[in-house]
């Protein structure tokens, strides 16, 4: 017997608590709901769908809880100024914290039993474009960053890709994921980068620090500055 409850449309709500129980977030279940401020998820939820909340210009908090999938728009034009990104979930979709300038502290948890587990996450295109995250640290059990990932994050100073050796995964960074960030200063990239093709220069002033081999060719044919 399946758990999975699906919300319909549900417009005009200021708070809401979803009762345990519930596993899937339906498409655009708040979507455009403008006096939604808060909402708390189940400790049962494992995906938020497609524009959920998108357009819900008013939120300002929501906990993830044990979200495993938060799909595509999913957060877009939101008010959140910060979320903790669960470290069971698999994929960070297509801007789906999109278009949120008071976003500025995004926390992701590690996830340790991802050396056990075959399926690495993805945090895939424009998925944070356009917010004021300042700084962030990528756990190992991802593996992949895509195009314009973090587009126009001009409060971002540091990015941290954590090594993951230990569960011998290659990582990727597309190589437009910090298109126009101006203000990055610093970029921590693991050995296990692979498929290298380096990031935006124009305009850019950063230092990255990697020991990976063809990050440091890169750097040194481009006259970036690099620290192993």
């Amino acid at each position: 017997m399946s758990h999975m409850v699906h919300l319909p449309v549900i417009p005009f709500l200021h708070m809401v608590n979803l009762p345990e129980g519930i596993e899937t977030i339906e498409k655009e279940a708040f979507f455009g709901n403008g006096k939604l401020l808060y909402i708390n998820l189940p400790m049962t939820i494992t995906e938020i769908g497609e524009s959920a909340f998108a357009n819900c210009e008013n939120l300002k908090e929501i906990n993830l809880n044990e979200a495993k999938n938060i799909d595509d728009y999913a957060f877009t034009n939101t008010a959140l100024s910060n979320i903790s990104i669960p470290k069971k979930t698999k994929y960070i979709g297509e801007y789906a914290f999109a278009n949120i300038p008071s976003l500025a502290e995004v926390t992701i948890e590690e996830n340790t039993s991802i050396y056990e587990d075959d399926e690495a996450a993805i945090i895939d295109q424009y998925a944070f474009s356009n917010t004021g995250i300042n700084s962030i640290i990528v756990p190992a059990q991802y593996d992949s960053v895509g195009y314009c990932a973090f587009q126009n994050c001009n409060n971002l100073i540091t990015f941290t890709l954590i090594d993951s050796q230990k569960n011998y995964k290659s990582q990727h960074i597309d190589s437009a994921a910090f298109m126009a960030c101006d203000s990055l200063q610093d970029i921590y990239l693991p050995v296990t980068i692979e498929s290298f093709e380096g990031f935006e220069t124009e305009n850019m002033n950063y230092t990255i620090h990697s020991s990976n081999q063809d990050v440091i060719n890169w750097c040194q044919q481009n006259k970036i500055a690099i620290e192993e």
